[in-house]
């Protein structure tokens, strides 16, 4: 565990392999992050979500895959959602629901996710997944402390539509990293809070109907 330890003009950084200063730190490390146990923050998870996925070998199955497949099923994925898309020599199935969700239905839900990525698939292969948070706002105490600059996970940068994270950590990253730069870090506040956050606040207030709306959509689109 990295020790974090901000000082009135750097931040310094304890690792197993050494001692590091820096003028400042972006923590990009995840929902579970680090660098905001070091200076005692708790994770950034709000109701946690938990993401899956498998990589199965494009040879298994019976079709070339050139394309993103998506999957609603409410009796299976409640609140949450598959998918499917290839990479490389190798096709990306995997779903997020609900941390509680999930436990008890782990099994299932694998097993229904296989058939989606292929027929006759029973089981996917080892699968690795982690936490995703899902904030219904974002903590902006939490973006700044000091000299740390938190993006992405760590800052709980995650829209609960979709629970989209990818853009939305790329975007936070850019706007910490020049606020850095140009050693200005409340302008990252100001600039997250008139990009990403919209982001994620108006889409809390979507999913809140997910659950009302995604049967009627999954079955006009064919999913289920």
């Amino acid at each position: 565990m990295p020790k974090v330890k901000p000082q009135a003009d750097c931040v310094e950084l304890v690792t197993a392999k050494g001692a590091y200063r820096a003028s400042y730190v972006i923590a990009c490390d995840g929902a579970v992050s680090k660098v905001a146990i070091s200076l005692g923050l708790s994770p950034a998870c709000g109701k946690p979500v938990f993401g899956v996925l498998a990589e199965v070998d494009a040879r298994e199955l019976p079709w070339t895959m050139d394309e993103l497949h998506l999957f609603y099923d409410p009796e299976v994925l409640p609140r949450g959602y598959a998918w499917v898309f290839p990479k490389g020599d190798t096709v990306n199935v995997g779903w997020c629901c609900g941390l509680e969700y999930f436990r008890e239905n782990r099994r299932a839900i694998a097993k229904r996710t296989a058939s989606w990525a292929a027929p006759g698939l029973k089981e996917l292969p080892r699968m690795r997944g982690g936490y995703i948070p899902a904030p219904r706002d974002l903590d902006k105490e939490r973006l700044i402390q000091g000299r740390v600059l938190f993006a992405g996970d760590s800052a709980g940068v995650v829209e609960q539509w979709f629970y989209e994270g990818i853009f939305l950590a790329c975007w936070s990253g850019y706007l910490a990293g020049r606020a850095a730069a140009k050693g200005r870090p409340k302008d990252y506040l100001k600039e997250v809070m008139k990009g990403p956050h919209g982001y994620v606040y108006y889409a809390a207030k979507f999913a809140r109907s997910r659950i009302r709306t995604q049967r009627p959509c999954s079955r006009w689109l064919g999913s289920v």
